[in-house]
């Protein structure tokens, strides 16, 4: 668990003018089941990610917006007062848009083209 932190990604979806935002969670796979990525190295502010929600079989290329941390507080349940740090990692809610490929402006050359 040191270092790691529980990322849990919201995809940004437009829905008026206002600007007024929908969040939709991200489920990913994994061995705990709650739809979070536990790493050592959450993605940064533009970073672009692959995800594959497991729920509505739907994935793709994402771009990262905003990032909000939640640390455990001294004397909380996850983090005892007896304990010297807490029990549970960090938790990090990532927000996301779609974005396209690192490779979508690529050139194609006239030798790869297929006929």
């Amino acid at each position: 668990m040191d270092g790691d932190a529980d990322c849990a990604f919201y995809l940004r979806t437009l829905v008026s003018e206002a600007p007024t935002w929908r969040y939709t969670m991200i489920h990913l796979n994994g061995p705990r089941g709650d739809g979070k990525l536990r790493t050592k190295t959450p993605p940064a502010v533009n970073d672009l990610i692959h995800l594959w929600d497991e729920l509505t079989n739907t994935g793709g290329t994402y771009v990262v917006r905003k990032r909000y941390w939640l640390h455990s507080s001294f004397g909380s349940w996850n983090w005892p007062v007896l304990e010297q740090r807490a029990t549970t990692p960090p938790m990090l809610d990532v927000i996301v848009d779609m974005a396209e490929s690192i490779f979508a402006d690529e050139a194609i050359e006239q030798g790869d083209k297929d006929d």
